[in-house]
């Protein structure tokens, strides 16, 4: 078998794409869901069959690319993996739609719409193989990284640093100090306003690859930008946050 080098490359892409960033998403957001969240737990029996089918379909597809497999074989080869997407989303959604604590902010919108990205941006990738066009391919990237990657990154750095600011620098001090609540490390209004400005920056975007608009793929990208400079911004803020009293607990 003769291997194209430029198939090779899609396949490494495939690869990084949903198996490295995909996979990690999934093994972190069946265990900090119920954490942040308060949520019941990811079914065991249920998160093994995900992992099963994703990682059979990605490698299959993978081998069916290598090997120039005919393109309606390739897409029956992922369709566990479609399938593995969907489950994982429509049980992350449940988890989220059934939490103890019934509390909206910013991250819960950034899981939604990350998760919304996912199960778009799949099947778009899939029709890829069946009607070849960069039209496809861009969608896929945008919707996948921007649309489903960034955001619930985003939305856990918004739960992750101001939790570990807090339990580094506050806890110790409560009962001693006046100590303020987690919530308080970073207002709801200012990640919500950096969650609109990225939100928007999506639509943008990718109007602009479906109706092939220039300007409105680069001022989607400007709006992209502006959202992670903002991201930063509040992130700083968090962690420039310190105790009025930096004496030790007393033991």
């Amino acid at each position: 078998v003769i291997l194209d080098r430029n198939m090779l490359k899609t396949v490494h892409l495939l690869i990084g794409l949903l198996g490295w960033i995909g996979y990690l998403i999934y093994g972190v957001g069946i265990h900090v869901i119920p954490m942040f969240y308060l949520s019941k737990s990811f079914l065991e029996s249920r998160a093994r069959g995900i992992l099963l089918c994703g990682l059979g379909s990605l490698l299959a597809l993978s081998l069916g690319m290598i090997l120039k497999w005919h393109e309606e074989l390739l897409l029956l080869l992922s369709l566990p993996g479609l399938i593995a997407v969907l489950l994982f989303s429509f049980t992350i959604l449940q988890m989220l739609h059934q939490r103890n604590r019934n509390v909206i902010d910013s991250t819960l919108s950034l899981w939604q719409r990350g998760l919304l990205g996912l199960c778009l941006a799949v099947p778009l990738g899939l029709a890829h193989l069946i009607y070849p066009g960069q039209q496809w391919l861009m969608l896929f990237g945008v919707l996948y990284l921007g649309g489903f990657a960034v955001s619930v990154s985003n939305g856990m750095l918004y739960k992750i640093v101001p939790f570990l600011v807090w339990f580094h620098r506050f806890s110790p001090l409560v009962g001693q100090i006046n100590v303020p609540l987690l919530k308080d490390l970073l207002p709801n209004r200012s990640a919500w306003v950096q969650t609109t400005f990225h939100g928007s920056s999506l639509m943008l975007v990718c109007a602009g690859i479906v109706f092939e608009s220039d300007s409105a793929i680069r001022l989607g990208a400007g709006l992209w930008m502006f959202s992670s400079l903002l991201l930063l911004i509040n992130l700083i803020l968090v962690i420039s946050k310190f105790p009025k009293s930096q004496e030790p607990p007393v033991v």
